[in-house]
């Protein structure tokens, strides 16, 4: 290989290994991610919070540098454990 192909190869593969990533939302990465088992839901597949449009609230607070602190109080069966899990995962 000659050092010329050499140095353009380099080039490219830096800038592919350095270049900046997006950064997602825990809503979003869990859309990406996040596969729902058909034994525990009724809409198995993806993850998608418009299905469960009040929690993307708290996903949004989750990646938010400038939050804190969230508290919540919830009922049973509205998404309260999978919201928790995809916060750890992501």
């Amino acid at each position: 290989m000659k050092t010329a192909d050499t140095e353009a190869l380099m080039r490219k593969v830096r800038k592919e290994v350095f270049k900046p990533r997006t950064r997602l939302n825990t809503h979003e990465w869990a859309r990406k991610h996040v596969r729902l088992d058909q034994r525990f839901t009724a809409r198995p597949g993806y993850y998608d919070v418009d299905y469960t449009a009040y929690m993307r609230g708290p996903h949004e607070w989750f990646s938010d540098p400038h939050v804190e602190e969230i508290t919540g109080a919830k009922s049973r069966q509205v998404g309260g454990t999978t919201y928790l899990g995809n916060c750890m995962m992501y």
